[in-house]
C-alpha cells in the first residue's frame, strides 16, 4: 500500500433497502485501484458499493483519511507510541519504536 496515498472512505451512506431491514455498512473503505478527486470517482465509488452489496444507495460523503502506513512492531498501531507519532510525526524525535520501522514478522 502506499503510505503516502490517502486511503477513501464511504460514509454515511444511505442505503435504498425497499423498506426490508438488512444489515448494511454505514462506512466502506474504498479499494485502491479506485482513485482520483471526489467529483472524479464518485460514480465509480456508487458502483463500487451497489456491485458489492447487492442494493442501490440514495448518496454518500466521500472521506479521505491519512494512510500512515504500518505500525510498530511491539503493538499494531494500538499504543501511545504509535498514536503520538502519528499526530506529532513532524516533531517528534524517532526512536527505536518507531512506526515506520515494522517488520513482517
Amino acid at each position: 500500500m502506499n503510505e503516502n496515498k490517502p486511503q477513501i472512505f464511504a460514509t454515511n451512506i444511505k442505503w435504498e433497502t425497499d423498506g426490508e431491514v438488512v444489515d448494511l455498512p454505514n462506512e466502506v473503505e474504498i479499494p485502491s485501484s479506485i482513485s482520483g478527486e471526489d467529483a472524479e470517482i464518485e460514480d465509480e465509488i456508487s458502483d463500487y458499493l451497489s456491485d458489492t452489496y447487492g442494493w442501490l444507495h440514495d448518496g454518500f460523503d466521500i472521506v479521505r483519511k491519512p494512510n500512515y502506513g504500518p505500525a510498530c512492531k511491539n503493538c499494531n498501531g494500538l499504543c501511545p507510541c504509535c498514536e503520538v507519532y502519528h499526530e506529532y510525526a513532524d516533531m517528534r524525535e524517532v526512536a527505536d519504536h518507531d512506526p515506520r520501522a515494522a517488520t513482517s514478522d
